[in-house]
C-alpha cells in the first residue's frame, strides 16, 4: 500500500506572473496588429512595472498568511 503526501508546495508566484505578462503583453501586440487597438510604448513599461509590483506585493501576503496558518 502507498502513502502519498498531499502536495503542499506553494505555486510557482515568479512563474505565473512571467505567464500572465506575455499572454497579455501578446494580446495586446496582436491587437496593435490587427488595428483593434494601437499601443503606446511609453505607456508598456510602467504597466510591467506596476504588474511586477503587483506580483510581488501578493506573493508576500500569501507567503505571510500561509505561514501564520502553519
Amino acid at each position: 500500500m502507498s502513502t502519498r503526501r498531499p502536495d503542499t508546495r506553494r505555486p510557482d508566484t515568479g512563474g505565473i506572473v512571467a505567464g500572465v505578462l506575455f499572454l497579455v503583453a501578446g494580446i495586446l501586440f496582436l491587437l496593435d496588429e490587427l488595428d483593434v487597438w494601437t499601443i503606446r510604448l511609453n505607456y508598456v513599461l510602467p504597466l510591467v512595472l506596476i504588474g511586477l509590483g503587483l506580483a510581488l506585493l501578493i506573493g508576500w501576503v500569501v507567503t505571510a498568511a500561509s505561514e501564520r496558518h502553519h
